[in-house]
């Protein structure tokens, strides 16, 4: 379920937001990480000026960490997270909203069952007069 929060009560510019945190846990994900990171380094410019895309690794025990490693190394905007033992969902959900660096912070799950792009309609709600503090999506 792709989510959205604010940590501030600036409002969102509509088309674009200033900066975003998007992250992703990802427990034994290796054939997910390219194709999702892709995904999100094609779809970010469009929903914000600036962004980072955050890999949390919880715990994986296949090649998800080195692939995760790789593509920080490959990409700027991208950070690998590893927690070191698969502490489950809410663990790692913790894990990405602690490292995310910037205010407004998004995550979906890192399997793939949702779009990117999904995130444009949540932050375009975030961005309404009556300035909601988190908009959820199912």
């Amino acid at each position: 379920m792709p989510s959205c929060t604010s940590r501030n009560t600036q409002p969102a510019a509509p088309s674009r937001v200033a900066r975003l945190s998007y992250f992703f846990p990802a427990h034994n994900e290796e054939a997910n990480l390219e194709p999702l990171v892709a995904e999100a380094l094609a779809t970010l410019p469009d929903l914000a000026e600036t962004f980072e895309i955050l890999i949390v690794d919880d715990g994986s025990r296949d090649a998800t960490p080195a692939i995760a490693d790789r593509l920080a190394a490959t990409h700027p905007e991208v950070r690998a997270v590893h927690t070191g033992t698969n502490l489950g969902y809410g663990g790692a959900l913790r894990t990405g909203f602690r490292a995310a660096r910037y205010e407004l912070v998004a995550f979906t799950d890192g399997d793939r069952q949702f779009r990117v792009a999904d995130l444009g309609p949540l932050l375009e709600r975030l961005a309404a007069p009556d300035r909601p503090d988190v908009v959820v999506g199912y």
